[in-house]
């Protein structure tokens, strides 16, 4: 969702010194970055995740040519924060029982006009993609986050393992008509995975952008790339985040 060409991540992995060591890459074909604050609004510490739905919602726009109907971060959460307007998207996507929805109404906290954190999460993207017409999936990797908002019945009770989601990932970024970037949460950070790499020594690359950037420092960079061993732990990040 960031870089407007095919060539461009390719261009600063090479400008880094890593050529084309990578036994395969794949990545966004096109998009724009949403960091904080852009669009005169100052969401600094609690819009990571309107920021990051900003990034997946215009990419799919753009590959369906329909760039005019992209909302602004306004709009967009002024839309999209009533706990009523997302409630009716719910019903109208999920097929669960009665009871179940119900539950659900009296317990919801994630309506952002009715908390005051102002807080997203993946959940309310799917919800977003529903009403523009977009395909799109909602997965839990490894095991749901503690302190999520989304209920767990839009998980199917279906976890899956890093191995799996690796080649979810190689997938979505391979097939021409997905390739927008891929919102990730853990219920108190979130950020875009834009690309996947994977190395001879099959480590896992991947291309983040990240809206957190720091408003104290002038050169703080919210597009960086990290590495992952087989089993998903981090062994480098190309960002010092000190």
């Amino acid at each position: 969702f960031f870089f407007q060409a095919e060539d461009g991540i390719r261009d600063v992995e090479r400008s880094r010194g890593l050529g084309d060591v990578y036994k395969r890459q794949v990545h966004v074909k096109s998009g724009n970055y949403y960091p904080y604050n852009c669009e005169s609004v100052n969401d600094y510490g609690w819009g990571c995740a309107w920021r990051c739905i900003q990034m997946v919602l215009y990419s799919k726009l753009k590959q369906s040519n329909k760039e005019s109907l992209f909302p602004s971060f306004q709009q967009l959460f002024e839309q999209f924060g009533s706990k009523d307007f997302l409630v009716s998207l719910y019903q109208s996507y999920y097929d669960l029982p009665k009871t179940v929805i119900q539950d659900f109404l009296l317990k919801a906290k994630y309506a952002p006009f009715e908390t005051e954190s102002g807080f997203a999460e993946p959940f309310i993207g799917q919800l977003i993609m529903h009403f523009f017409g977009f395909k799109h999936s909602l997965i839990a990797v490894n095991d749901i986050p503690k302190g999520a908002y989304a209920p767990p019945e839009v998980f199917h009770g279906h976890i899956f393992t890093f191995s799996q989601f690796v080649d979810i990932l190689f997938e979505h970024f391979t097939n021409p008509n997905k390739g927008t970037p891929v919102m990730i949460d853990d219920a108190s950070y979130d950020f875009c995975i834009i690309g996947i790499g994977r190395a001879p020594d099959d480590s896992i690359h991947l291309w983040i952008a990240d809206p957190h950037i720091n408003k104290h420092v002038k050169d703080s960079i919210g597009m960086y790339w990290v590495i992952l061993d087989k089993n998903g732990k981090q062994i480098f990040t190309s960002v010092n985040f000190e």
